[in-house]
């Protein structure tokens, strides 16, 4: 009886150090997930700062490629601050994608759309989720027939773009 007491025991220990070591690992690999897209999102934000100290507007991409009506899918840091530069310039934002449809910091009006409702056709979809950039584009592309373009390489290329 002791026997099977103390076996009893250790296969719990075995199995919680199991249960605590899967949940540690899961736990980690949040934590560095979580590390990139702020890296990669800090990246960005600061080459568009040294663009903006360059007197570059991002509105110059949109109207040399002739995109003169788009979606901007993620309303978050990035997306409001694109919607702020692109507001009373020749490009029209049509409507904003985004899953979670917080708005509330958005002084503009514009229309808000889920990523699983009908779309109106547009010129491009700027995606401003960098991180999640690839989940993102095939899904647009399967609802709508134009580009598909994180803001990221729009920022990164500009230069080179208008050059």
């Amino acid at each position: 009886m002791k026997k099977k007491m103390i076996l009893a025991a250790l296969a719990g220990a075995a199995i919680g150090a199991g249960i605590i070591g899967n949940w540690k690992e899961k736990i980690i690999k949040q934590k560095r997930e979580q590390e990139l897209k702020y890296a990669e999102l800090t990246r960005l934000l600061a080459q568009w700062v040294c663009l903006k100290q360059d007197k570059k507007e991002l509105k110059q991409y949109f109207i040399q490629n002739d995109f003169k009506r788009i979606a901007v899918y993620g309303v978050s840091y990035v997306g409001k601050c694109l919607i702020h530069e692109l507001m009373d310039t020749e490009v029209e934002i049509a409507y904003v994608i985004d899953q979670r449809g917080d708005m509330a910091d958005l002084e503009e009006e514009i229309r808000l759309v889920h990523p699983d409702d009908a779309m109106e056709d547009v010129d491009a979809v700027i995606v401003t989720s960098v991180y999640y950039f690839e989940q993102i584009e095939k899904k647009m592309q399967e609802k709508l027939d134009c580009p598909v373009i994180s803001v990221s390489d729009i920022v990164f290329e500009f230069e080179m773009d208008l050059s």
